[in-house]
Order: structure tokens, then sequence, then C-alpha cells
């Protein structure tokens, strides 16, 4: 002689409901929680790449100009090579130009010493002059 106790029975089917709708706005906040750290760390990672791609680009940059350099200083020496071979028995270190002075002459007291060749005009000067003896173009420390 038992008696059903159906209010126990209806109230542990809404316990239950409650209970299940609970758990799932639990996984609801840890699922947008973990999609947040996850975005947070493929953003974190994109910022590293792109820092990375820029550093890699300033090196590239740095290093082709440095190429570039030589490769412009390697051109000049050969073409002041080419330009005391050519010209460098004429007086003067160019047809037409003034007498080269030796010795204790001007080009002594205007540096003397090694020889370089202006690219617009190919006159001969020496390193310390600073006017070129053929255009009279300055010189400004070549």
């Amino acid at each position: 002689m038992y008696r059903r106790r159906r209010p126990l029975l209806g109230a542990a089917i809404v316990m239950g409901a409650a209970s299940a709708g609970t758990n799932r706005a639990i996984n609801k906040q840890q699922t947008q929680a973990t999609l947040s750290a996850q975005q947070q760390e493929i953003q974190k990672q994109e910022a590293e790449k792109a820092a990375l791609e820029a550093k890699y680009k300033d090196e590239k940059a740095a290093w082709e100009k440095e190429k570039a350099d030589q490769k412009a200083k390697e051109e000049r020496v050969a073409w002041e090579a080419q330009m005391e071979a050519k010209y460098g028995k004429v007086p003067g270190g160019y047809p037409g130009g003034p007498p080269a002075y030796e010795g204790t002459g001007a080009g002594a007291a205007a540096g003397g010493g090694e020889k370089k060749f202006r690219p617009s005009c190919g006159n001969g000067y020496t390193l310390g002059a600073n006017f070129c003896t053929s255009c009279g173009t300055r010189l400004g420390g070549n």
C-alpha cells in the first residue's frame, strides 16, 4: 500500500531538465572561451609572422644595397684601371688637358700620390686636389 509519489517524480524530471540546460550553458561558455583563446593565438602568430617578414625584407634590402655598392665599386676600379691604361701616359692624363706636374711641381702641392680619373671629362687628378684641371669642376673630396 504504497502510494506513488508523483510530485517527487515530477520534481526529478524538472531537476534533470534544469541540469541539462545548465550543462549546455557551461559547455557553450567553455567552447566560446576555447575559440577566443584560439583566435588570440592565431592573431599573435600572424603578428609574429608579419614582424619576421618585415625584418627579412629589411635585411634583404640591406644585403642587396651592399651587393650593389660592392659591384659599383668594382666597376669603378675597373673603369679607373682602364682609364689609367688608356690615358695615363699622355701628359695631363687626358688629350688636350694641361700637362701633368711631377715631382715638386703643382701636382705635388695638390696632393701628389695616387691618381684618379673624373667620370665626366676623363681627366686624371691626384687625390687631395680640390678642382679638376680640365673642366674646373669642384672635386668635393674625391
